[in-house]
């Protein structure tokens, strides 16, 4: 396992209902390493330039893909979680990655940031984001900083319990938590989602990662070890 890595993270999410060939894609830098994941291959993890890559999907018959740029932590991505009314989940992912039990919260390191500028299209149906993205452990956390998004949002989930607001980065964030019982990188068990959502969308600049740790546990949202 690798450890010294650019503090930089930047992921893209995909929970999908009925989408139909949706791009998404950095603008930067040349492509040089290509994943492909199947209903037989749903998941590859790996470094690959001083960073950790996923790409994953679930509940889906298709088929999506994730190239690595070669000069920097970018990356493009083809998901496909439709049609035909099927349901699936897409996740393409770099950046930085300690795995389980890692002792550390985001305490005992620098300040994190992410600058990115990327372009996307998605479909009209299902939902998708560009987020930071994320999991902690004691207690289990799938964490999320929404830039930008299609479609829906988890503000719209009925489920989900409104924080408050911080201001971080130019922008107002509306935060949220939310129960769920799904996959989780502990199996499958209840875990908690924590939800940054930009106000003023964006697809380019720099996100202030830690103070939305900090802004999190200032409403009482413990974050744990870092995985």
């Amino acid at each position: 396992m690798k450890k010294s890595v650019s503090k930089r993270i930047a992921s893209a999410f995909v929970a999908g209902v009925l989408m139909i060939s949706p791009i998404i894609s950095s603008v930067t830098a040349s492509a040089a390493k290509t994943l492909t994941t199947s209903p037989s291959h749903t998941q590859e993890v790996g470094w690959y330039n001083d960073y950790h890559h996923e790409i994953w999907q679930a509940d889906t018959p298709n088929s999506s893909t994730m190239t690595l740029h070669d000069n920097d932590g970018g990356f493009s991505t083809q998901w496909k979680c439709g049609p035909n009314n099927s349901r699936g989940n897409f996740l393409a992912r770099r950046g930085l990655y300690w795995g389980l039990n890692n002792p550390k919260t985001y305490k005992d390191y620098k300040p994190f940031y992410c600058d990115y500028d990327c372009s996307w299209y998605a479909g009209s149906s299902g939902n998708s984001r560009i987020c930071i993205y994320g999991w902690a452990q004691n207690p289990l956390v799938e964490y999320y900083i929404i830039e930008d998004w299609k479609n829906w949002s988890p503000a719209q989930d009925g489920s989900a319990q409104y924080k408050g607001t911080a201001n971080i980065d130019g922008s107002q964030y509306k935060i949220y938590t939310c129960a769920r019982n799904s996959y989780t990188i502990e199996g499958n068990k209840n875990f908690t989602q924590y939800i940054s959502i930009r106000q003023n969308l964006r697809t380019k600049g720099t996100i202030s990662v830690s103070e939305h740790f900090k802004a999190w546990e200032s409403m009482g949202m413990k974050m744990g070890n870092l995985y």
